[in-house]
């Protein structure tokens, strides 16, 4: 029995942790312009969490809908911008989807979309929205938090590695973010 146990808990232990949150591929601000069909710069207007399925098999949806202040890639999508994420709060339920970005209504967002071929995704999961805000200083940050996320990279030996990331970077003025955007838009 003991020599059993020890069999079947053994190759339990060389099974590495598994991290809450979503593996990524790594992208920086080129990366997210060369991945995204759609970027822009908006208001969080509306917030509104729905089940798309029945009281006992819910299937939780965040309907997120934007007020698009500026388009910094790809065609305009209009004044207003409709987003569907899964997961959310609903009725006693909650899915929680690590790594997808959330929102709240009043934040100012620059967001980077993809188009799958079904609906818009935001490139990267929470590396594809950056927040604007007003610093101390009166002028307009930005920041990116990567919430949920671990980044998969290569080390120097070239072996696959798995890394949470800090959720926070440093901020960046936001006009030399929208000049980053431009330069690498261009190339």
């Amino acid at each position: 029995m003991r020599l059993s146990l020890i069999l079947v808990v053994a190759p339990l232990l060389l099974v590495p942790p598994v991290a809450r949150g979503a593996t990524v591929l790594p992208l920086d601000l080129q990366g997210l312009v060369k991945n995204a069909s759609l970027a822009f710069y908006a208001t969080v207007a509306e917030v509104e969490t729905v089940n798309l399925g029945s009281a006992t098999k819910p299937r939780i949806v965040t309907d997120v809908r934007f007020d698009v202040a500026r388009t910094l890639l790809g065609k305009t999508p209009g004044a207003h911008f409709a987003l569907r994420l899964a997961g959310g709060t609903w009725g006693g339920y909650t899915l929680d989807i690590p790594g997808q970005p959330t929102f709240e209504v009043g934040q100012e967002i620059v967001l980077f979309l993809e188009w799958t071929g079904l609906n818009w995704a935001v490139v990267g999961m929470s590396q594809g929205r950056y927040q604007v805000y007003k610093g101390k200083d009166g002028k307009k940050w930005t920041r990116r938090t990567r919430q949920g996320l671990s980044l998969f990279t290569r080390n120097v030996a070239g072996k696959g590695v798995v890394e949470p990331v800090s959720e926070e970077e440093p901020p960046v003025r936001f006009d030399a973010f929208l000049k980053a955007i431009k330069q690498f838009k261009s190339n």
